[in-house]
């Protein structure tokens, strides 16, 4: 199969090898139709974020002419028990055709208060057994991986965790997304040529914009949508505005910094990495250096301040960061285009 993706991408989006099952006792999702998306702090960021999985995912229906709506149940901290629990309150009672269900990263990573494999499949089996008995189609998803290094005792844990969803979701006939066969596949891909820092998530658990484009990939083709129809929405999502952020802090010495957030589009990121390369920089020093030269027209002898410390002397952090901000942004569109 020939892939959309453009030379410098790298290999996420474009897999066939999810895992994937489409053996649906159900029709495909169409127009009209409304997912609940029922998860904890990651599907929570899913929705609330611009370049969340969730968002992608709908944004990637809408593209391809399947107008349906989203339920957001993601709660942070949420475990199997606590989903089960409001099930009826958070999902049942707005009326679904869909769910899918993203549970299990926080009943292993919380260890001690976590919750064993046992009361897990039970938890799942009842929940998934209720949507299905209120005529829900329900979805499952594997979780996806605690922490980068993929043979660390938590997803070694979490791996039978993952097996039992599986081989459930097979057995009774529920679709699946395999987002961790697809994370973990992605993974192995950049470490083998970049091993700094985390890949696909921000903290090693919740996702960054590139963990998110997994993610949402592996739940598209679960709904049944053809190679060519992810790759249109792929494309779609790299251009939607502020789906990556960073966090940069201008400091001129001092202890106090004035951070400047970057938020730019995932064509844009691709363009700043390449103009990071030209010059042989990590994108964090690329980026730093931007900030920096925005930065200093505030100070002395271009600007009104003496230093970082005299803007926060003068209570005008707010309103400088917000022109820090603005400058910095005016930049990249320079650089990167619109």
């Amino acid at each position: 199969m020939r892939s959309a993706l453009k030379p410098g991408w790298p290999v996420l989006l474009c897999l066939g090898l999810c895992g994937i099952s489409n053996a649906f006792a159900e029709s495909a999702l169409k127009s009209g139709d409304r997912i609940a998306f029922l998860g904890d702090s990651i599907t929570e960021q899913g929705w609330n974020q611009p370049g969340g999985y969730v968002r992608l995912v709908m944004a990637g229906l809408e593209v391809n002419g399947i107008k349906a709506t989203a339920v957001p149940a993601g709660v942070s901290g949420n475990k199997s028990p606590q989903m089960l629990q409001r099930l009826s309150r958070d999902v049942l009672a707005k009326k679904p055709t869909w769910l899918t269900v993203s549970c299990g990263v926080n009943d292993v990573w919380h260890g001690a208060r976590g919750v064993s494999l046992e009361a897990y499949r039970t938890n799942i089996a009842t929940l998934l057994s209720l949507a299905q008995s209120n005529g829900v189609k329900a979805m499952v998803m594997t979780a996806t991986p605690i922490g980068e290094v993929l043979e660390n005792p938590n997803n070694q844990r979490l791996a039978l965790y993952n097996d039992f969803l599986r081989s459930y979701a097979h057995e009774q006939g529920f679709a699946l997304a395999d987002v961790s066969q697809a994370c973990q596949a992605e993974l192995r891909t950049r470490q083998a040529t970049n091993s700094q820092g985390n890949l696909l998530t921000v903290d090693g658990v919740h996702m960054n914009f590139d963990g998110n484009r997994v993610m949402a990939a592996s739940l598209l083709r679960a709904f049944g949508l053809e190679e060519a129809q992810v790759q249109q929405a792929i494309a779609a999502w790299n251009k939607i505005p502020g789906t990556v952020q960073r966090t940069v802090a201008f400091k001129t010495g001092g202890p106090d910094e004035l951070p400047a957030t970057i938020r730019v589009s995932g064509q844009q990121w691709e363009k700043l990495l390449a103009a990071a390369g030209e010059k042989g920089w990590p994108i964090e020093n690329y980026l730093r250096e931007l900030v920096n030269e925005e930065g200093w027209t505030f100070i002395k002898a271009k600007g009104e301040f003496n230093s970082v410390e005299d803007i926060h002397a003068q209570n005008r952090v707010a309103e400088i960061r917000q022109k820090l901000d603005a400058r910095v942004q005016e930049r990249i569109e320079g650089i990167a285009g619109k």
